[in-house]
């Protein structure tokens, strides 16, 4: 679902003429001359930080007179006038950049009272600011640059939301998100990329806290839940974590464009009667009482049980999983495996895109050997290979054995004989 309202507007003026030239330029006099004109649209806002602070404009006359030709134009005639004044001012294929849109929209926001509001109206759904109507006027090669700066304003405009309406810490940009403890930890490391929301070894209270300060933005494609193995661990009841749970569905739910997949953790053999209550109790929580939002995995319509993975009936999988409810590293193989084949629409590597190359690099023998040449063995030669002893040694023999050289290999024995032999010799 993609939220849009004639309040966000690129060209939607502001009922008061508070924000100032000067409010977007600390170097000039917000009182007197350029600094004390007005700013009533984003895109003036815009287009005024880009031409007084772009480092690329070096004629600041020029840059400060086509300023004052663009904040005296109509609401939604501003990008045209722009492209018809800026001559050679601005060179061709220059645009304002990330960092000027960001400051552009957290200046405005922050000065615009209606704007404000419109954008605290938006909660956490996805937003789209709606485009200058001149856009079409300019030609192909400037409007796709526009249309560019337009894209990342989109991805801007979440930001300021999450900083400054929700006062989030973060804002999380990864399709995949994992959120729990221990188990979808591990999980989320087998799944990369992707972004692990919580916390180890600590209660549930914990992962909602670490949830609560983050904003998922509309890059957020799903949300992989499992959790509830380091809370019994630590001596939680099932009423505790079925509380909690409640309130993490509840943060969940705020972001109605993304799906949430719930899984079970694994066996826990220690708190067999208390998981056997948690599973119950989600399953009701999560299939009785959700919309479509969320998922939670328990048994295909085929019926292959994503339960047993961890389970020898009432007992567990010492293949895949601890005794504690710990995945291993063949556990964490085969839940991936079964996720990605037996839950449709599972946001596995091929799903995003991702590439995932396993096949191994293997180095020739004969590079080897050539990386290796102070070790005086055989190992990666072909078939008449001359050793490096026989190579680089003037005084030995340089014969090699070469294709049908059938000369039989001296033994270490016979080469002593043979030089006993001749100091025999010698001696007489």
């Amino acid at each position: 679902m993609e939220f849009e309202t004639d309040e966000i507007s690129w060209t939607k003026r502001c009922s008061n003429d508070n924000l100032k030239v000067g409010d977007l330029d600390p170097a000039l006099d917000k009182e007197t001359g350029i600094g004390s004109r007005s700013v009533n649209t984003p895109i003036k806002a815009l287009l005024a930080i880009f031409l007084l602070k772009s480092n690329e404009i070096k004629a600041t006359t020029a840059a400060r007179s086509l300023l004052i030709k663009i904040l005296e134009a109509i609401p939604g005639t501003e990008l045209s006038k722009y492209e018809e004044e800026r001559g050679d001012t601005v060179k061709s294929g220059l645009f304002p950049n990330e960092q000027q849109i960001e400051e552009t929209f957290s200046i405005w926001f922050e000065n615009c009272k209606e704007a404000r509001k419109a954008l605290e109206t938006t909660k956490f759904e996805k937003i789209k600011i709606i485009l200058p109507g001149d856009l079409e006027r300019i030609n192909e090669v400037e409007k796709e640059g526009w249309m560019n700066v337009f894209k990342i304003g989109n991805k801007k405009l979440e930001k300021i939301r999450a900083i400054s309406i929700h006062k989030a810490k973060h804002l999380i940009h990864h399709k995949r998100v994992f959120v729990g403890d221990t188990n979808a930890n591990q999980l989320s490391k087998i799944f990369n990329p992707s972004y692990f929301l919580g916390k180890e070894g600590g209660q549930l209270n914990e992962v909602i806290r670490k949830f609560n300060e983050v904003v998922l933005s509309s890059e957020v494609e799903t949300v992989i839940v499992m959790l509830g193995r380091d809370a019994l661990l630590g001596g939680e009841t099932v009423d505790q974590l079925m509380e909690e749970a409640r309130r993490l569905k509840q943060l969940l739910e705020r972001f109605i464009h993304i799906h949430v997949i719930w899984l079970p953790p694994p066996y826990i053999r220690q708190k067999h009667n208390e998981y056997e209550e948690l599973i119950s109790k989600l399953k009701y929580l999560l299939k009785e009482e959700s919309s479509d939002q969320f998922e939670f995995i328990t048994t295909t319509n085929t019926g292959r049980s994503f339960l047993e993975l961890t389970r020898f009936g009432n007992s567990f999988n010492a293949q895949s999983v601890e005794a504690d409810g710990r995945l291993k590293s063949n556990g964490v193989e085969i839940m991936k495996a079964w996720l990605v084949t037996q839950v449709p629409n599972f946001p596995g590597d091929y799903e995003l895109g991702v590439r995932n190359v396993k096949s191994k690099i293997v180095v020739p023998r004969s590079e080897r050997s050539g990386r290796n040449s102070n070790r005086n063995d055989s190992r990666g030669r072909g078939l008449g290979d001359q050793t490096p002893r026989s190579r680089w040694s003037g005084n030995e023999n340089r014969r090699g054995r070469g294709l049908g050289d059938r000369t039989p290999r001296r033994s270490v024995f016979e080469r002593i004989r043979r030089y006993e032999g001749s100091r025999s010799r010698d001696r007489l």
